[in-house]
């Protein structure tokens, strides 16, 4: 006579058989109906042939006649130079000729100080904007730098 763990032994074995086996069907099943939605989505070559025999063929696209080539411009080697601007020391251009090269005591500042805290208000710094400074470019010309009044500064 069986005891009741070979009963229950028995019992979840054939639980386990049929829930694998019922999985299994569940497997093949959906492969199934995977096959024969691809085959539905791809059609047959007897499927396509007939579709293509139904529509009418169409128009060959028009095409643009095409143009003769007209020409080449001969290249030309030229240099823009504005007269209002005289050139000088042999520069290219009307700009300032680098380096540049300050001139001793030229700084100006403005009269206020700008001051910077730390966010704990631990550390405090003067800053003295500056205003403007002269320099002079590689032509000998004087160039002078002006900056914009800072934030919360008067002049």
């Amino acid at each position: 006579m069986p005891t009741l763990s070979d009963s229950r032994r028995a019992s979840g074995k054939a639980i386990q058989d049929s829930r694998r086996a019922s999985g299994e069907k569940a497997q093949d099943d959906r492969r199934a109906i995977n096959d024969r939605l691809e085959m539905s989505r791809r059609g047959t070559a007897q499927i396509v042939d007939d579709i293509n025999r139904l529509t009418v063929p169409q128009k060959e696209p028009r095409r643009l006649r095409k143009l003769e080539k007209r020409g080449a411009l001969a290249p030309k080697d030229f240099t823009a130079t504005n007269p209002a601007i005289p050139i000088k020391g042999g520069a290219s251009g009307g700009g300032i000729a680098s380096p540049l090269t300050e001139t001793p005591n030229s700084r100006t500042y403005y009269v206020e100080t700008s001051s910077l805290y730390s966010s704990d208000y631990m550390l405090a710094v003067e800053i003295e904007p500056l205003k403007s400074v002269t320099m002079t470019d590689a032509d000998s010309q004087t160039v002078v730098f002006n900056w914009a009044l800072p934030p919360g500064v008067t002049d």
